[in-house]
């Protein structure tokens, strides 16, 4: 196996999008200049009116404007062409074992804790102002700024007891571990049938297993759910087909890379017991899949 790391980047497949939808470019340009850029023009003007509360106000709108641009580019802009460099191997899923840890991106886990945090912390501010600033008569939108305070708080809480999770895919001899956002799932190599490229709003990898696959699925909270196993029919049509949906807009690392990992493993069984240790990683970082 070669020793270096490679200099070329892994073939992007055809059936996904080289470069991001024009939709996009619009979309978040829209968002730079109404949800950002002119509410701190307004809020320029309010302050020179001497009404610095809605200056303030509009500073805040301009704020989480700004927190979900970024999400918006995280999640359409970067194709996560970012080689290997976060991959590691680490011990993980229901039977603790050890493989290829492709953790999900830190980036877009951050950018959605900050823009519901600071959704939830505008609208409480909103209705403590109200509370106070108005008169008991007038108070009925204080209530309804409050329960919007809470939804999003819901969201934060979530992070912080594990049930909203930063996510990953763990490639280990036994199979292959999901732990998306909001829910986990696992499928035996055995299982396998076929792994294809999906071109969805990002480029996804689609894992699909025989009907009769063991698939050990949980749905960890059915609030918040940024993503969500996957519902394909069966050949029957009467079940749900065992399956994996990999969105590589989540991803930390090259989608194509994670793809070619996937595909060799699953058609070189022999060379599986390498997973969870340094040969896996260097044959991820000198993408070594011949």
């Amino acid at each position: 196996m070669p020793g270096t790391r490679s200099s070329e980047p892994v073939p992007w497949p055809p059936a996904w999008h080289d470069r991001p939808a024009t939709r996009y470019y619009f979309a978040l340009g829209v968002i730079g200049v109404f949800l950002v850029l002119l509410p701190v023009l307004m809020a320029v003007s309010m302050y020179g009116e001497g009404k610095d509360a809605t200056g303030h106000y509009l500073l805040g709108f301009s704020a989480i404007g700004a927190l979900v641009l970024w999400l918006g580019f995280e999640t359409r802009m970067r194709l996560r062409r970012s080689g290997a460099r976060t991959l590691a191997t680490a011990y993980g899923g229901d039977d603790n074992t050890s493989g290829v840890k492709v953790p999900y991106s830190i980036q877009v886990y951050v950018s959605y804790f900050l823009t519901m945090g600071a959704i939830a912390a505008f609208f409480a501010i909103a209705a403590v102002h109200t509370f106070v600033g108005t008169e008991a008569g007038s108070r009925g939108v204080g209530f309804v700024w409050s329960a919007v305070a809470l939804l999003f708080a819901s969201f934060v809480v979530r992070v912080a007891t594990g049930r909203f999770a930063r996510g990953y895919l763990l490639v280990s001899p036994s199979g292959i571990h999901q732990r998306g956002w909001t829910f986990e799932s696992f499928l035996p190599w055995s299982g396998i049938i076929g792994i294809s490229a999906v071109q969805t709003d990002s480029p996804d990898i689609l894992v699909l297993a025989s009907d009769d696959t063991p698939w050990h699925r949980r749905q960890v909270t059915r609030l918040w759910r940024q993503d969500k196993l996957p519902t394909i029919a069966s050949d029957n049509g009467l079940d749900v087909k065992p399956a994996i949906h990999i969105e590589g807009k989540f991803l930390s690392s090259d989608p194509a890379l994670v793809m070619e990992l996937l595909m060799y493993y699953a058609e070189h069984p022999e060379a599986r017991a390498e997973l969870g240790t340094e040969a896996a990683l260097q044959r991820a970082r000198t993408a070594a899949f011949a």
